[in-house]
């Protein structure tokens, strides 16, 4: 998330070869893969069969990274009402971003939910700025450029640091390259840099 994708990446195949049902790295592997534009390699790694341990991680990167791709060629194959491994409520969000994918329109009642988790009091401020990336990346493959760049800013506030995210997530291509996000790149590319300085402090 900070930067070093060439090494992140190095350390990621090393942790698959070794123990391939580490699922959570397989994930972050096929997202790596995506930054880079190396779609091919992620099939391998994303449409394995579904993982019991973690399949709501198994819907959602598969989802998710179906919008960095732009299109539904994912979701074909899907009977979206017997999804195996999710509860009720991630079984409806599952059918919610499936119909955004595949109808290419805002789905609303998605989208206030997200608004509502956003902003709980309840709600740390690593995952409020996760899910106003989703709901960034959800914008930006509608071509919503307006509000794509406010839940990148969104994202910014609660203390976004990906800066590989920002700069290549193919689902951002509307927005990344405007005025409105200069200062925010600026912002987490300081961060990613300050975090990439202090994990190779701790080594030396």
């Amino acid at each position: 998330e900070a930067g070093a994708l060439t090494e992140g990446h190095a350390h990621l195949d090393i942790g698959l070869h070794l123990e391939p049902r580490l699922v959570g790295v397989r994930y972050q592997a096929a997202r790596s893969e995506a930054l880079a534009g190396n779609w091919t390699d992620i099939e391998r790694l994303l449409l394995a069969p579904v993982d019991a341990v973690s399949p709501f991680s198994y819907w959602a990167d598969r989802f998710r990274l179906s919008l960095w791709r732009g299109n539904a060629a994912w979701m074909d194959d899907l009977d979206l009402a017997s999804l195996t491994g999710l509860t009720e409520d991630e079984r409806l969000l599952a059918v919610d971003v499936a119909t955004l994918l595949r109808e290419k329109k805002p789905a609303l009642e998605m989208r206030a939910r997200i608004d509502a988790m956003r902003t709980s009091p309840a709600t740390g401020s690593r995952t409020k700025t996760l899910l106003s990336q989703l709901q960034a990346e959800g914008a930006g493959y509608l071509g919503d450029r307006e509000r794509c760049v406010s839940c990148v800013l969104a994202a910014v506030d609660t203390g976004l640091f990906d800066s590989p995210w920002l700069e290549r997530c193919p689902a951002l291509a509307c927005a990344v390259g405007g005025p409105e996000l200069e200062g925010a790149r600026a912002t987490v590319k300081a961060r990613a840099d300050a975090v990439i300085a202090a994990l190779r402090s701790e080594r030396s």
